[in-house]
């Protein structure tokens, strides 16, 4: 919403000359969410079976995406497996179950992908101890198995592989019931992708026992991110925490805190790095109610926070940010918790602009129904969003489902995913009218929208809230944009 007040005034509707717009207020935010998108594509397995929980985990790159099933009994019971589907086809390309998966193993309970190679989780595969843990990894094209990771010091019920990440020739795994630190402090293993050969171990320089650092892990270039979500940041009772480490040295460089964590908001509960921009979750924090949830972003370099991500429908016990992933300027939020769409448990995600903390769209399952555990997992890549929903029960009870969601992009009015000037023709014509150029998912189609246009097609979205400019401004802007159009029409008639 506009914070402040607004005037707008249209002379003339049929042509942008007689537009004239004046706005007078402070700050830009988003306001209640109208924007609802459902899936393009809904993935399930050939083989798949009540209790698999398929969709329990999830990831997707260049048009592939992996799903884990940690439950599937292919091995033995709940020894597990994981699917190789085509993104723009739902075509399912392949199935991972390890040569040597054995009961109970949960091989597929953390999945990831990255330039042709997926990092599978065997959180309680035994071969270096009982419940010591593993990671396998495959390769997209031909399906085989290319290693097996395993921490030099594994011990019993570290459970290495609960979290995986893959990126740029590394690997990351984390072991949240590491006791380096203390009795299940928790740790995260990095290894060389090639040779599946341990690079370093990841801890922070103030691990404490019941951290259960590892629970969730990302990569981006030369960056590592861990969350430790029982860790009691600040002296608050398990308000959580995340760790930045340069994979190079393997040392921390930052610990990632909430401005205003709470106890037992287990911030650190999910995490993603993209870039310069790691997303934090917080699924218990109490914005919107007990458990509504939250989600952060930061600043990887100086380890500021930069916006805190909230829905715009937000209600208790949505548990939004039971998952994050982050991509090319959109992130996404798993809301498992909300029961807005088929009862308790049914479950939503979010996609939110990352530059403006603007709220893209609301994603839900056609078929929502209760304990779907929809955004129990997410992912995306480009312009395919994937949500997990490891209880949907269409091959049986908890068979799971995962869904495909295209993305919209902020300001992209006309649906061709580019922001130009016909987006603001498009704007002008709705204004006032509906939703038909709404971007910031509030229902209308006012001057936030016009402002959201302005930041994408000049090129320099600000992060965080965003200021409006002053009236002079956006009119020289409009009429600027104005005679950009007319001398492409002219142009265009001399041409013909």
């Amino acid at each position: 919403m506009i914070i402040g007040s607004s005037r707008i005034a249209i002379v003339g509707s049929s042509t942008l000359t007689g537009l004239i717009l004046t706005i007078s207020c402070a700050i830009l935010t988003s306001t209640a969410g109208a924007v609802t998108l459902n899936e393009s594509i809904k993935l399930l397995p050939n083989d798949g079976a009540a209790g698999d929980t398929f969709g329990f985990s999830v990831g997707i790159d260049n048009g592939v995406v992996i799903v884990g099933s940690k439950r599937d009994d292919i091995a033995g019971v709940v020894s597990g497996s994981a699917y190789l589907f085509d993104a723009n086809t739902g075509t399912q390309l392949d199935k991972f179950v390890p040569a040597d998966g054995a009961f109970n193993d949960n091989f597929g309970f953390s999945v990831a992908i990255d330039g042709g190679v997926v990092a599978i989780g065997s959180g309680l595969n035994s071969e270096t101890a009982s419940g010591a843990g593993a990671a396998y990894l495959y390769d997209v094209n031909t399906g085989l198995q290319t290693q097996k990771l395993l921490a030099l010091d594994g011990e019993s019920s570290d459970f290495l592989g609960r979290s995986v990440a893959i990126n740029g020739g590394l690997t990351l795994a984390g072991a949240l019931l590491e006791d380096a630190n203390g009795a299940d402090a928790g740790a995260a293993y990095l290894f060389d992708t090639a040779t599946g050969a341990q690079i370093h171990k990841l801890l922070p320089t103030d691990g404490v026992a019941g951290d259960l650092l590892g629970n969730s892990s990302g990569l981006s270039g030369n960056v590592a991110i861990v969350g430790a979500h029982f860790n009691d940041a600040n002296g608050i009772h398990k308000s959580g925490a995340a760790y930045l480490f340069d994979t190079a040295t393997g040392l921390q460089t930052a610990k990632l805190t909430a401005s205003d964590g709470g106890a037992f908001d287990f911030f650190g509960d999910s995490v993603a790095i993209d870039g310069n921009v790691a997303i934090v979750s917080a699924p218990l924090h109490a914005a919107n109610g007990v458990d509504s949830g939250a989600a952060y972003l930061f600043d990887v370099t100086t380890g500021n926070q930069i916006a805190k991500l909230l829905p715009n429908d937000g209600s208790p016990d949505d548990i939004f940010g039971e998952s994050v992933a982050i991509q090319g300027g959109v992130a996404i939020v798993g809301a498992m918790g909300d029961d807005r769409n088929g009862g308790m448990y049914a479950g939503s995600a979010y996609l939110f602009d990352v530059a403006t903390g603007v709220q893209l769209a609301k994603l839900q399952a056609s078929d929502g129904a209760i304990n779907s555990k929809f955004g129990a997992a997410v992912g995306i890549s480009g312009n395919i969003a994937i949500v997990g929903s490891a209880g949907d029960d269409d091959l049986g009870t908890s068979s799971g489902a995962a869904y495909l969601f295209e993305v919209p992009v902020l300001g992209d009015f006309d649906g061709d995913r580019d922001v130009d000037l016909v987006d603001l023709t498009v704007w002008q014509s709705s204004f006032g009218l509906g939703a038909g150029a709404d971007t910031d998912s509030d229902g209308d189609t006012d001057g936030n929208d016009f402002l959201l246009w302005q930041q994408r097609f000049a090129g320099s979205p600000a992060p965080g809230n965003v200021a409006v400019p002053e009236p002079n401004g956006i009119v020289l802007f409009l009429w600027g944009a104005i005679g950009a159009i007319q001398f492409t029409k002219q142009r265009a008639k001399r041409i013909a």
